[in-house]
């Protein structure tokens, strides 16, 4: 009997998924119409640490929103896991708002309940949103 391993074709040294996992969310609605607050989130993400212990390295950290089979380049856009820019990012949405950290609406995270790969996931980034906190 074959592994997934065997099966596992590689392009260019990476992985040959054509999907990427994202979060959605309202641009418009508190605290999330934000921009700088938004970009706090998304650089206090540890991608590493979540394909290694969600995934089990079956995967790639999302550097885009193109999966890398579909991307120009495979160099990275962002400095993954950034946590001093993304707590002066969280400072700078705080001012924007009038708001101390203590008073700060908590962020729900929805994924489909039948998705395991979906709560741990989530899990992950609660626990790295929690750093700049």
């Amino acid at each position: 009997m074959s592994t997934w391993t065997e099966f596992k074709p590689i392009i260019n040294g990476l992985r040959s998924s054509t999907s990427t996992n994202l979060f959605a969310c309202n641009n418009y609605k508190y605290p999330l119409n934000s921009r700088a607050l938004r970009k706090a989130l998304f650089y206090a993400m540890n991608r590493e640490d979540i394909v290694e212990n969600v995934f089990y390295n079956y995967a790639d950290p999302a550097t885009s929103a193109l999966p890398a089979t579909l991307r120009l380049r495979n160099t990275p856009m962002f400095k993954d896991n950034n946590i001093p820019e993304a707590k002066k990012l969280l400072n700078k949405a705080l001012e924007e708002f009038g708001e101390s950290l203590e008073a700060f609406p908590t962020i729900e995270l929805l994924y489909p309940s039948d998705a395991e790969f979906c709560k741990q996931t989530c899990l992950a980034v609660q626990d790295n949103w929690e750093n700049i906190w």
